[in-house]
């Protein structure tokens, strides 16, 4: 199901490219007639994935890209009335290159603008903007980005490109940066990644999913992850922390950010207080503030003693799908595709083969109600 849920967000993106490309045409502001074929690029992808273009057109991703992208292309032409469109699908380049691009409008005058495109069945007004591990949010304060979920060191006699888990080589760099005192603290991230693993696969107590006791470990292991964030915080430098959350957030970055849901949508290229959001935040008087909240960090950025942003960091675990619950309860056992494997499980077993990729979990969430940038809307 998440598998299926993630094909539908892919396919609604390729969508609206189609339905930009098809707008920028109706307005005369294109540069080539070329929404046929991105259309038809939309039409494959879900081909290749069995999805029913039928049920898809009743989705919730593809009713609101329907309803906004007019709106959201004639907003965009009025700002930029001088020049001629076309638009391009950009998300495996922006993956590829760690960029959060999904589409760039390519101008006539040889002008781009990327957007960061966030198409939500909730709400716009709390956006989950990245996650990751426990061990990858802190390696991403300290280490460039490599492609997913890789980073590289480049000095003197070390050359190093490593995964946050592969230790010799991320402590080795730490100490060559000056922050080998992160070492033993990053040592019981480690840990805590592989002592939960065990609680879950080798526990016989765990082989049917059992919430309360699922929460539990959320709670425990979730604490266990902000306090220990909390210490490392401590010893990392605090302007690397500042750049680096609001470098995560997408506002101060090179992209805009087009999000969408049935009730409304958000454009911080054509919104002015998001501007000003963006301004602000950029200001060199910018403080940042760090407060624990049971599972959750908070970063709240303030001006003048102003709060303009909340970014909020819950700690938990993800279970990746390692239970077999995402179908209707059943009795007995059924056989089932286990990553390519038949195995037979009973309703809620824990999976043999996905759950191995249960681990640790951090999401990054923008609490933007509060920054006056949906007043314009």
């Amino acid at each position: 199901m998440k598998q299926q849920t993630h094909y539908i967000q892919d396919a609604c993106e390729k969508l609206v490219v189609a339905l930009i490309q098809l707008e920028l045409e109706k307005h005369g502001k294109h540069v080539t007639k070329s929404s046929e074929s991105k259309y038809g690029e939309f039409l494959k992808y879900i081909a290749d994935r069995d999805l029913d273009i039928s049920k898809l057109k009743n989705d919730e991703y593809f009713k609101s890209s329907e309803i906004h992208i007019p709106s959201f292309v004639e907003s965009f032409l009025a700002v930029n009335s001088d020049t001629n469109y076309d638009v391009v699908d950009t998300e495996v380049e922006g993956r590829i290159q760690n960029l959060k691009t999904d589409f760039a409008f390519i101008g006539s005058d040889g002008s781009r603008i990327d957007y960061s495109l966030k198409n939500y069945k909730g709400g716009i007004r709390r956006p989950q903007v990245c996650s990751g591990t426990f061990n990858s949010f802190i390696c991403n304060f300290l280490f460039k980005q490599s492609g997913v979920g890789m980073y590289e060191y480049s000095k003197g006699k070390l050359d190093l490109r490593f995964k946050g888990s592969i230790i010799p080589k991320r402590d080795a760099a730490l100490i060559d940066i000056g922050y080998g005192s992160c070492i033993p603290l990053l040592h019981e991230l480690d840990e805590i990644q592989q002592s939960m693993r065990k609680r879950v696969l080798e526990n016989p107590e765990m082989r049917i999913f059992n919430e309360s006791k699922w929460k539990s470990l959320c709670s425990e292991v979730g604490n266990f992850g902000a306090e220990t964030t909390l210490k490392l915080f401590k010893i990392i430098e605090k302007e690397l922390i500042t750049n680096r959350i609001l470098k995560s957030t997408g506002i101060v970055g090179n992209e805009e950010l087009l999000a969408i849901t049935k009730l409304e949508y958000l454009d911080s290229y054509t919104n002015r207080k998001f501007h000003d959001l963006r301004s602000d935040l950029l200001d060199e008087k910018i403080v940042l503030d760090i407060i624990r909240v049971g599972q959750s960090i908070n970063f709240i950025y303030s001006l003048n003693k102003i709060d303009r942003l909340k970014v909020t960091v819950p700690f938990t675990i993800n279970s990746n799908g390692a239970w077999h619950r995402d179908v209707d309860p059943y009795e007995g056992k059924q056989t089932i595709n286990d990553k390519g494997n038949l195995v037979s499980l009973r309703y809620g077993e824990l999976r043999p083969y996905k759950s191995r990729e249960i681990a640790t979990s951090i999401n990054t969430y923008l609490e933007l109600t509060s920054t006056g940038i949906f007043d314009e809307i």
